[in-house]
């Protein structure tokens, strides 16, 4: 048995779960690294799948829950997860499995050449040959079915039942549209449920899933002082011998130590699984392209693509990468409920939007002799998009934006920068908002990056406008007066007008989540008549 699933170099804790195995009945049926070896499968390259290098990868992929995994790239973890879910399509007849990923390119990608290139690789799978890009289907019957889906559209998402669900690259999906996927699960007595992804920020995403969980960390037991240790950056690395070292002993750690290592809970007691995989516990990955990698400037990438860890330091950047991969060439699918902000200045910067996503952005010219002018055109703009709720500078011209305010009663609201240190970054107060400058851009930053802002069919010369300014965001860090370190997101003055405009188009959607929708009378009526709103005292 040993000699079959090739694991004599694992570690005896190995020997004795494969012993445990032995007794099991209907082994393939419980054990997806028993089905994998046993029938000789390969990856995608036509490469026999292994687990001596990836030996970490077993109790991932023999976990019967649900799992978490926080990881490092390069390690094969698409590739495990995909035999994961082929092994439970092909024991359970009838079931159906949504495999997510961030864009539309990626499951052309993946589903169309990766996930073919396994099924044709092993022709022992039982998968019917199909022309359909974006599905598998087995021969049983009742057939089981695996469906890749993006994450751009609703539609991607709505009238499909399943019983398993994975994420792939988590924290780059829409999030707005994920938790349509969730409710896809619901009546299912399975509910498969697994997540994973490099991660980006502290507490988002990837990174905020894996705090919830055990917290499994690979522990390996130096073979030359037998201390037990997970391996980290950089007290476990060697520089000069471009080793992996004991953190107790200095000496050099071998291949053997790192194969034979064992997961290790940080959080016993609590319930959902959750592994970080980080590019030290893989023999395959060099220290020598660890530490190169650690030489280059970008340290976001370091830690997010290497070690497998969040990273938010003062050296971040956001590039217009950011806007371009929330850009979309098509018309918006609905334009109702429209909510406005404006940053008030020379020129007049306002951006239009809603809940789906933003539909126009522009600029207003303002005339020193008839500013009267300028606001003219934001209250066209207001009418002509049936504009809920508007969220404006209040400076440096307060007069007229508090005309503009008594002219349309809890619809526009004056914005105050304003520091804010507990709840949430904006409050609507005394029909004013009071927003929290940096953590205003914070939550816009964090909106691109998880690809929850789209952009529809905005002129090209604006998005490109728009997406250079993000070249410039940076994260600052100050020391407060208490010693403490701040970091927050920045950007250079006088350039940065259409991001204002965007994180007061962002309140808006707060104030504007506040109103009672009811229906519609006929436009002649004042637009305020439409809507009624709930006031809540801590905030009005």
């Amino acid at each position: 048995m040993l000699q079959l699933l090739k694991i004599q170099n694992c570690k005896e804790y190995y020997q004795d779960t494969w012993r445990n195995m032995m007794s099991t009945p209907n082994l393939e049926h419980k054990y997806p690294t028993y089905w994998i070896l046993k029938n000789k499968f390969k990856n995608n390259k036509g490469e026999p799948m292994e687990f001596t290098h990836h030996s970490f990868m077993i109790d991932i992929l023999d976990n019967e829950q649900n799992i978490v995994v926080q990881k490092c790239a390069q390690i094969g973890m698409s590739t495990c997860e995909i035999f994961r879910i082929l092994h439970k399509v092909s024991q359970i007849s009838g079931i159906t499995w949504i495999y997510v990923l961030p864009t539309e390119t990626d499951v052309r990608d993946f589903a169309g050449v990766k996930t073919r290139a396994i099924i044709q690789q092993n022709p022992n799978l039982p998968f019917k040959k199909t022309s359909a890009r974006e599905r598998l289907e087995t021969l049983s019957n009742p057939p089981s079915f695996i469906l890749f889906k993006g994450t751009w559209t609703e539609r991607e998402a709505i009238m499909i039942d399943a019983d398993g669900l994975t994420y792939d690259e988590l924290d780059r999906c829409n999030f707005d549209v994920l938790t349509i996927f969730e409710s896809r699960i619901l009546n299912s007595k399975y509910k498969f449920f697994d997540k994973f992804s490099t991660p980006t920020f502290p507490e988002f995403g990837i990174n905020e899933e894996f705090n919830e969980t055990c917290q499994y960390h690979w522990f390996v037991k130096c073979s030359r002082c037998n201390y037990w240790q997970y391996l980290r950056f950089p007290e476990s690395i060697n520089f000069e011998r471009k080793t992996r070292i004991c953190i107790k002993c200095k000496r050099e750690l071998r291949i053997e130590d790192l194969i034979n290592g064992e997961w290790a809970a940080r959080y016993p007691s609590r319930d959902k699984q959750g592994y970080w995989v980080s590019a030290l516990i893989y023999p395959n990955y060099s220290v020598e392209s660890i530490i190169r990698e650690s030489e280059k400037p970008d340290k976001q990438y370091f830690y997010n693509f290497i070690l497998g860890l969040p990273y938010r330091g003062s050296d971040v950047r956001v590039d217009e990468s950011a806007v371009w991969k929330n850009y979309v060439k098509m018309d918006p699918p609905d334009t109702s409920r429209a909510v406005m902000g404006v940053d008030i200045g020379n020129v007049h910067h306002y951006v239009i939007g809603n809940e789906k996503g933003v539909f126009e952005i522009g600029e207003i010219e303002y005339d020193n002799k008839d500013p009267e002018k300028g606001f003219s055109r934001i209250i066209h703009l207001m009418e002509k998009n049936n504009v809920q709720v508007l969220v404006i500078d209040a400076m440096p011209d307060i007069n007229h934006t508090r005309n503009l305010q008594v002219n349309y009663p809890f619809r526009i609201y004056p914005a105050f920068y304003k520091e804010i240190r507990e709840g949430d970054w904006v409050i609507f107060k005394n029909e004013y908002a009071i927003i929290d400058r940096h953590r205003g851009l914070g939550a816009l930053i964090e909106n691109l990056f998880a690809s929850r802002m789209t952009f529809y069919n905005i002129e090209p010369n604006i998005i490109k406008r728009v997406a250079e300014i993000f070249n410039k965001v940076y994260l600052k860090k100050e020391t407060l007066k208490s010693g403490e370190e701040k970091v927050f997101w920045d950007t250079p003055k006088r350039e940065d007008h259409f991001v204002h405009a965007l994180v007061y188009y962002l309140a808006a959607l707060r104030r504007s989540r506040d109103i009672i929708y009811v229906e519609e009378k006929p436009p002649e009526q004042p637009l305020g008549d439409i809507i009624k709103r709930r006031r809540k005292k801590e905030w009005l």
